[in-house]
């Protein structure tokens, strides 16, 4: 553009040794894997290309089998960990709207009991999920407009702002609790969790197809801490809704 490469070119295409011309930026995804303990297991660092990269974190993640009995049926219907496309779409999500000012690097944090969390550092512009959910129109401004367009044409994210609407959509079809965002410390941290937490909220989203978003959204909230134990987030008041 005009005669330079963009950021963008070099975050998307570039070689990792193009990076200096980000500086002071350190464009960086860090993946960990850790135990039911929350004991670190296994990690790796990702640098640009990120169009690479994104796949190249998403082997490392492992998406196993994931087996539980529906109502009325003695057959276990069995189902990925994670959606592959939710996975995607949170992880570059957190490459496009990430304030590259802030410095901070992308971080995917895997527990093996169940759970993984996208944090990109910077606010999360729309102001509210709630906001995201009912809105019937794409974002009418972006932090990084140029990377963003530029991930649109390359398919790597959507280019309606729908992304997050169908993220919350699949959880729900799996019966799986909905992705939990938390907005604290200036920073964006979405969390799947790849499994029943609760079977009388599983029964409640089975015998009623026809919830909306919100009113899944309302009912959850109104769980206990004891029927979602591993989200404290919920118990301590900080869902973002």
């Amino acid at each position: 553009m005009n005669g330079k490469i963009t950021r963008a070119a070099v975050l998307l295409l570039g070689k990792p040794e193009a990076t200096v011309q980000l500086h002071p930026v350190q464009p960086q995804i860090s993946w960990v894997l850790y135990s039911k303990e929350k004991i670190e297991k296994d990690y790796q660092h990702f640098y640009p290309p990120y169009i690479i990269a994104v796949d190249e974190v998403f082997a490392k993640i492992r998406n196993l089998k994931y087996r539980y009995l529906k109502e009325g049926t003695l057959f276990p219907d069995e189902v990925d960990q994670y959606d592959q496309q939710n996975i995607k779409e949170a992880l570059s999500n957190c490459i496009a709207h990430k304030d590259y000012n802030l410095g901070s690097r992308v971080s995917v944090a895997e527990n093996e009991d169940g759970y993984i969390s996208f944090t990109n550092p910077g606010s999360f512009l729309p102001g509210s999920i709630q906001e995201v959910i009912d809105s019937e129109e794409p974002p009418s401004f972006y932090r990084n407009t140029l990377l963003v367009t530029t991930m649109e044409s390359f398919n790597m994210i959507d280019s309606i702002g729908s992304g997050i609407k169908r993220m919350f959509r699949v959880q729900r079809e799996r019966f799986f609790p909905m992705p939990d965002y938390d907005f604290s410390g200036n920073k964006v941290k979405v969390t799947l969790t790849g499994k029943v937490l609760d079977m009388d909220y599983t029964r409640v989203l089975a015998r009623n197809p026809r919830l909306s978003l919100n009113q899944i959204i309302l009912l959850e909230s109104t769980e206990t801490e004891a029927s979602f134990g591993g989200r404290n987030k919920a118990a301590e008041g900080k869902r973002s809704y």
